[in-house]
């Protein structure tokens, strides 16, 4: 059996002027092998349950079931408001933020981050046409 050594590191550093170039695709490659990987983790969890409903117990073996599945019949409705919210982001970034805002108020530091760096994802609204404005209508609506 042969062994290929793995390729030598390069000895020079990265050339700053074409790092920006090379960030944004490399960080998107990135993220759809993640994405990738995570869709058969996904999928390999179902084949090993079975069904659905068996899924919540997978993630915690050595928790009773009836213990689990009250967990997550409780944390369902957060992930369906967060899905929602992920769906329309444009129109959610003043209500992120608001929430944000309020996370920070009771002291969830943390969590507050989070939300504020979410939001801070987001682009602003754009602003509207003149023309749109004379004829009465804000951005999104149709004539």
């Amino acid at each position: 059996m042969t062994h290929t050594p793995a390729p030598a590191a390069p000895d020079r550093q990265p050339d700053p002027d074409r790092t920006p170039d090379a960030d944004q695709p490399l960080a998107d490659v990135a993220t759809s092998s993640g994405e990738y990987l995570a869709g058969l983790i996904a999928a390999g969890a179902l084949d090993a349950v079975g069904q659905p409903a068996k899924l919540p117990e997978l993630l915690f073996p050595h928790i009773p079931a009836e213990h689990v599945r009250e967990v997550w019949e409780a944390a369902l409705p957060v992930g369906y408001r967060a899905g929602r919210r992920a769906g329309r982001p444009r129109f959610n970034r003043a209500d992120l933020s608001r929430l944000q805002q309020t996370l920070e108020d009771a002291g969830y530091k943390a969590m507050a981050g989070l939300a504020a760096r979410t939001a801070a994802t987001i682009p602003a609204q754009p602003a509207a046409h003149p023309a749109d404005l004379e004829q009465g209508l804000t951005h999104g609506e149709h004539w």
